[in-house]
């Protein structure tokens, strides 16, 4: 426990990326949505998503990590559905990322459900390991952060999850959880029975 990090011990992240495609920008979705003025082909791009699904070298897709690190991401699941009338929404989970990695993929994932682009592009493009043919990254406003799980022993759990068993724990000695930011939080230790 005294090793853990909200960041490093994550064993995986999940993200979503949401397009509003009304026919006219929405003051309401503009922080939470790209809006996009063409419809967009949900079948197609979610056969191009396919092609992001297990361990691939995602140097394309992703600035390299600094020191040398390689680019080799796992992906564990990428799904793109229409949900309600104006709305489509990538939900993409996967081990680690890399810098603007998502937002990369969004934007590949997007030219194919404009028709700029097929879905056997998107698989020559992570196969081409180049980075100058990305097309240029979305925009962060439609990017959201909705779930990181840690490693336990019965699979995959959520932050919350994870914290309210050690907090139970007699063995977690140091009373602290994380922020967002990596700040310690002192939390009071569970109260005696």
């Amino acid at each position: 426990v005294d090793d853990f990090h909200p960041r490093f011990s994550a064993s995986f992240r999940r993200y979503s990326f949401v397009w509003y495609t009304g026919p006219s920008r929405s003051p309401l979705q503009s922080r939470c949505a790209l809006h996009v003025y063409k419809e967009l082909d949900v079948e197609e791009m979610n056969r191009a998503a396919q092609h992001f699904v297990g361990s691939h070298d995602f140097t394309t897709f992703g600035t390299p990590p600094n020191l040398g690190g390689h680019c080799v991401r796992e992906m564990l699941l990428c799904t793109v559905q229409r949900t309600g009338q104006n709305f489509v929404v990538l939900d993409i989970k996967g081990r680690s990322f890399l810098y603007k990695m998502v937002r990369n993929v969004a934007a590949a994932l997007q030219m194919v459900g404009m028709g700029f682009m097929t879905p056997e592009k998107v698989k020559e493009l992570l196969d081409a390991k180049d980075r100058s043919q990305c097309p240029k990254a979305c925009p962060a406003r439609g990017l959201t952060l909705t779930e990181v799980g840690f490693w336990g022993e019965d699979g995959d759990k959520t932050f919350e999850t994870w914290a309210a068993e050690r907090m139970q724990e007699e063995t977690f000695s140091r009373r602290f959880l994380y922020d967002a930011h990596g700040k310690k939080l002192p939390v009071a230790p569970p109260a005696s029975e």
